[in-house]
């Protein structure tokens, strides 16, 4: 699932360039992946391949350590973007992580990290389950980027696609609150 969004203010750059923003995802205490990580990271690469032989692509990879989602002595970017590099992107294409700990600051501590490709279009990976959520932060967050939203499959049961689904509904509210805040201070 693909959903984009374009800002007036970028509307007619017409550059090439684009960064690709992978959002982070679960790994076990000894840093393997899951399954919904690999499907990210892999539909990452493939977009990065494509969006690479168009003109020049970067890569920022979010997620730190987290009791929920990272207990591994390794940060959850770099376990990415080893992933991405046997995937056959470039070093060179990386931009530097971010340590966040939930969707909404990959959204915060990518803003360092993204302000000098101001001009580059956004392609933000997730997965299909939690594009909701990401477009809202994104959108209140990088209104001046162009943005693209990519929802990858996930790799689960039915049942536990629904569980994610309910798990998104009760933190939306919550999401809700934290733009309301980053707003009133900028």
């Amino acid at each position: 699932m693909v959903k984009s969004k374009n800002s007036a203010q970028s509307a007619d750059s017409g550059l090439s360039c684009a960064v690709v923003v992978m959002l982070g995802a679960p790994n076990d205490r000894f840093g393997k992946l899951s399954d919904i990580a690999r499907a990210r990271g892999e539909y990452t690469a493939k977009l990065y391949h494509r969006l690479n032989s168009q003109g020049q692509t970067h890569v920022l990879c979010t997620g730190g350590f987290g009791e929920h989602f990272n207990q591994s002595p390794w940060a959850h970017s770099a376990l990415q973007q080893q992933h991405l590099i046997t995937q056959g992107v470039e070093r060179k294409a990386l931009l530097a992580p971010t340590m966040s700990r939930f969707t909404f600051e990959d959204a915060l501590l990518s803003q360092p990290v993204l302000a000098s490709h101001a001009k580059a279009r956004l392609h933000i990976v997730t997965s299909g389950f939690h594009l909701a959520r990401v477009a809202s932060i994104f959108d209140a967050l990088y209104s001046q980027y162009r943005r693209t939203y990519h929802g990858c499959k996930t790799p689960v049961s039915a049942s536990q696609y629904q569980a994610l689904l309910v798990h998104e509904r009760k933190v939306m509210a919550r999401e809700l609150r934290n733009i309301a805040a980053w707003r009133a201070g900028n």
